[in-house]
């Protein structure tokens, strides 16, 4: 067995259309969300698509909620979304991305230093993330580093634009 959590979800094989929602008017919207809603409830590894989730997914249903309630519940907790200190999100190329395991490439520094903060907000270790990102694992560490202690992820250099702050 994988040891990643995606792999032991019960939605593995389920039609992915099921949890974002559509359709013509308001009753078949709800019925598709409870639809999903069950899969998830019977699903082993809820918790860890939850966290997933609340950091890097900002529509459909996961861990037995919609977007809004998982925007709500961030609200309440604390936990910050994908985006970063200007509010800007994530590349989507980026999280699909990581998301289905594969290395991510030509992606911003902010983006990476981003991605490398909800990764490991969701509970990704740092060798798992430098793999997937294609960058050294003692960058992610200070990406890390510099997260916690308040700092911006990235610094400008220049007038050339962004560099990578070490």
């Amino acid at each position: 067995m994988s040891g990643d959590w995606r792999d032991r979800a019960a939605c593995r094989g389920v039609d992915p259309e099921l949890f974002f929602p559509v359709g013509d008017g308001r009753p078949a919207v709800v019925a598709q969300i409870a639809r999903a809603k069950v899969v998830c409830a019977g699903c082993v590894v809820r918790a860890e698509c939850l966290s997933f989730a609340l950091v890097w997914l900002p529509e459909g249903v996961a861990g037995g909620l919609t977007a809004r309630e998982r925007a709500h519940q961030r609200s309440r907790s604390g936990v910050p979304s994908a985006s970063g200190p200007a509010g800007r999100r994530v590349d989507g190329e980026v999280v699909a991305s990581l998301m289905a395991g594969r290395r991510v490439s030509g992606a911003s520094a902010g983006e990476l230093a981003r991605a490398v903060v909800g990764l490991h907000r969701a509970g990704r270790g740092g060798r798992w993330i430098a793999t997937r990102l294609g960058v050294d694992e003692r960058r992610v560490y200070r990406w890390l580093q510099r997260h916690r202690a308040g700092l911006p992820l990235t610094a400008r250099r220049g007038a050339r634009g962004a560099g990578v702050s070490a």
